[in-house]
């Protein structure tokens, strides 16, 4: 679901965002300015572009309501596409937590990559865990149950057990 830059916005951590326009050229890439002027880039969907402050730095509509039409337009939309029909609503109980990471268990991120985990005890409390992804030679770090953009959503770089099949 692409933004609609016509709409007002903000980062997902309440900081305004004006000027937003479309790159000429690249229909998925929004520019507009925020935190005193700068000017500043995300995708088309509002995901900010730099992985290390992804999250906070997401693009949102300042208007809720509006916000919420958005995502109902955009799930009768998935659901019309896999001929599915809503048939209600219901509230379900809260998941259960995830599993903690844990030394004794291999995991690679959601896109396949090998993890080589150092430690899940780290000085960051937020993201105690700390390994390296594939060859990459920086060191990476997740929360304590695998994410690697805190509580901001999902990731491509995520942990998931790797239990060996493909």
């Amino acid at each position: 679901m692409n933004i609609d830059i016509t709409q007002e916005l903000e980062t997902r951590d309440g900081r305004a965002v004006v000027g937003a326009s479309i790159v000429k050229g690249t229909p998925d890439i929004i520019e507009a300015s925020f935190r005193g002027g700068l000017k500043d880039s995300w995708s088309g969907n509002g995901q900010y572009f730099k992985p290390v402050v992804r999250g906070p730095y997401d693009l949102v509509y300042r208007d809720k309501d509006f916000a919420m039409q958005a995502i109902m337009k955009e799930f009768q939309s998935m659901c019309e596409y896999h001929d599915l029909e809503i048939v209600g609503c219901a509230i379900q109980p809260k998941p259960a937590k995830p599993a903690l990471i844990t030394m004794d268990k291999k995991y690679k991120t959601r896109i396949g990559r090998t993890v080589r985990l150092l430690c899940i005890d780290g000085e960051d409390a937020k993201q105690p865990v700390v390994g390296y992804i594939g060859t990459f030679p920086e060191i990476c770090t997740w929360s304590s149950d695998g994410r690697r953009c805190g509580a901001y959503g999902t990731s491509e770089f995520d942990l998931i057990p790797d239990d060996g099949a493909e």
